[in-house]
C-alpha cells in the first residue's frame, strides 16, 4: 500500500478527510482511470527502455527535477525533502515519477503501441500510480473538489442532510475499488463503504449548497458584470507559417474583396471555422475582438506560434437567456463562494 494512504489531506468542520478519500472520491467521479492509464504508460516505458538498451540521460533528468521544484517554488534541498516528506514519498519515488514523465514524452506519439506491447501488471500500476498523482499535480485538484464539498457540507450547518442510518451498508463500491491490485486493495472494504457513505453525503449536501447560492439574481449580476469578457465570436481564419503571407493575405481580403476561400486555396492553407468567448483569446488580443462586426478582417496576429487571420462571421453580446452563457456565470457564481469557504473552513495538512 502506498506509503499516504492513511495520512490526513486536510479537516473541515472537525471532520478529517484521507489520501483514500480522494482517490475514492475520483473513483466514484470516474476520473481515477486517467491517472491509472498515466501511470500504465510511465511504466510500459521503462519496460521498453530496460527491453531496447536505450538511455535516458542524467541531463535530462536534472532538467525535470529542477522544473518540478521552480514550479513549487522549493528552491533547496531541504525544501524538496520536506515537500516529499508531507506527501509521504521518497527520494526514490519522486525520481522514479520524473523519468516515467520524461519517458511518456519521448514517446508522446507512440504510448498506445508502448503499452500493448510492454503491459504493466495491476499490481505495478498500484505502487506508482499514487506517486504519479501527487506529482503531476492532480492529487491536488481532487484534494480541492473534495475539500469544496467538505466545506459546503460545513456551511450548510443544521440545514445539511443528516447521515442516513446503515448508510454504508447500502454503498456499491466500484468494480475499480472492490477488489484487485488496486491502490485501496489493502483498506478494509468496510472502511471503503463507510467512507463511501460520507462521499456519497458529501454529493447530495453540495447539490443542496450550489442550490442555495446560485440563484437566478446571482446569476443575472455574473452575466452583467462579463458583457465584454463573454462575448461570443464566430469566425473563419487562415494560419500561415510566416507573418509576411499573412500580411498578404489579409491585404487581399481588405483591399481586393478577396474571398476567404479563394485566399485559403491559392495560399494552400486550410480554412478553418471556429466560435469561442473573448476572455478565451491571449489578453493582447482580446481587445481586437471587441469592436468586431460581421465582415471585419483581423490580422496578421500572433497566436499559438502562427501568423493568422481571421474574418468575422458573427458576434453575440451576452446574454442571461443564452444557456452557454448561464453556465459559465452559474460556475463562477458557485466557485466564488466555494473559494471563500474553503478559505474559511478547511485547513490543510499537505
Amino acid at each position: 500500500m502506498p506509503n499516504a494512504l492513511g495520512g490526513t489531506v486536510f479537516t473541515a468542520g472537525g471532520t478529517p478527510y484521507y489520501f483514500e478519500d480522494v482517490v475514492l472520491a475520483a473513483t466514484l467521479w470516474g476520473e481515477w482511470d486517467d491517472i491509472s492509464r498515466i501511470s500504465r504508460q510511465g511504466i510500459a516505458c521503462l519496460k521498453r527502455l530496460d527491453a531496447t538498451g536505450e538511455q535516458l540521460q542524467s541531463v535530462e533528468l536534472d532538467a525535470a527535477a529542477k522544473e518540478f521544484r521552480y514550479e513549487r517554488s522549493l528552491i533547496t534541498a531541504e525544501e524538496t525533502e520536506s515537500w516529499l516528506a508531507r506527501h509521504s514519498l521518497t527520494l526514490e519515488q519522486w525520481l522514479g515519477h520524473l523519468r516515467r514523465s520524461l519517458l511518456r514524452e519521448r514517446w508522446s506519439g507512440e504510448l498506445d503501441g508502448t503499452t500493448t506491447a510492454y503491459r504493466p501488471t495491476e499490481e505495478e500500476v498500484a505502487q506508482v500510480v499514487m506517486c504519479d498523482a501527487i506529482c503531476s499535480g492532480e492529487f491536488d485538484r481532487l484534494a480541492w473538489r473534495l475539500a469544496a464539498r467538505a466545506a459546503a457540507l460545513d456551511a450548510l450547518g443544521d440545514q445539511s442532510r443528516p447521515p442516513s442510518p446503515g448508510a454504508e451498508a447500502e454503498v456499491e463500491l466500484p468494480v475499480a475499488v472492490d477488489g484487485g491490485d488496486t491502490v485501496l486493495s489493502e483498506i478494509p472494504q468496510q472502511r471503503l463503504r463507510e467512507r463511501a457513505a460520507l462521499l456519497a453525503r458529501l454529493e447530495a449536501s453540495f447539490r443542496d449548497y450550489r442550490a442555495r447560492r446560485v440563484t437566478p439574481d446571482a446569476v443575472h449580476a455574473e452575466v452583467s458584470h462579463h458583457q465584454l469578457d463573454w462575448i461570443r465570436v464566430d469566425c473563419r481564419y487562415l494560419s500561415f507559417p510566416r507573418e509576411e503571407m499573412a500580411r498578404e493575405a489579409a491585404l487581399c481580403l481588405r483591399e481586393d474583396g478577396a474571398q476567404l476561400a479563394d485566399v485559403a486555396r491559392d495560399a494552400h492553407v486550410p480554412l478553418r471555422e471556429t466560435t469561442f468567448f473573448v476572455d478565451e483569446l491571449d489578453e493582447s488580443v482580446r481587445a481586437l475582438f471587441v469592436g468586431v462586426r460581421s465582415g471585419d478582417v483581423l490580422g496578421p496576429l500572433a497566436l499559438e506560434g502562427a501568423s493568422m487571420v481571421f474574418q468575422i462571421n458573427d458576434k453575440t453580446m451576452p446574454s442571461p437567456d443564452d444557456p452557454e452563457v448561464v453556465a459559465r456565470a452559474e460556475e463562477r457564481v458557485l466557485d466564488r463562494a466555494v473559494e471563500v469557504e474553503i478559505r474559511e473552513r478547511v485547513r490543510w495538512t499537505v
